[in-house]
């Protein structure tokens, strides 16, 4: 039977533009599912399989999750990848400012810096540096997962 992902949380700073040691963190939400992953013969540079990440926008990760089956059902069993879906902040659970109906952090730019360090750390947590990342996106997720390839593209080769 196929495991159910798993809701997990990421810490990250408030501000990703501003150099501030001292500055609050918050939580951010993502779905992970590893069902898939590593079931297939490993990649020439012994990776266990590609990173599969889904730009989540405006709206609860769970709902891109569920609606995603060519995700789900296509690509993760036949490349044996690792699905990562990023919630947004301020949509969902991942609320930066605790609901509080301030919205001062919620940019482009902050949004990718978000991924961008999710996607970082959690390659370095699970041993997969050398897991190349594919995104995915539609609609505002679409040009965040455009973005995503021509900001950070260091970071998710």
């Amino acid at each position: 039977a196929r495991a159910a992902m798993s809701a997990r949380w990421w810490r990250q700073p408030l501000d990703h533009l501003r150099c501030n040691a001292a500055q609050p963190t918050w939580e951010q939400r993502y779905l992970l599912d590893d069902t898939y992953w590593g079931k297939k013969r490993a990649m020439h540079n012994g990776c266990r399989g590609p990173i599969l990440f889904y730009s989540g926008n405006e709206g609860p990760i769970e709902a891109f999750y569920e609606s995603n089956g060519f995700m789900r059902s296509v690509l993760a069993p036949s490349l044996g990848g690792l699905l990562v879906f990023g919630e947004a902040r301020y949509y969902g659970q991942s609320q930066p400012q605790n609901n509080s109906g301030k919205f001062d952090f919620l940019s482009t730019e902050q949004i990718l810096a978000d991924y961008a360090s999710l996607l970082t750390g959690l390659k370095l947590q699970l041993n997969a540096t050398n897991c190349p990342v594919v995104s995915f996106g539609g609609s505002y997720g679409g040009t965040l997962t455009t973005l995503l390839r021509l900001k950070c593209t260091r970071r998710l080769e």
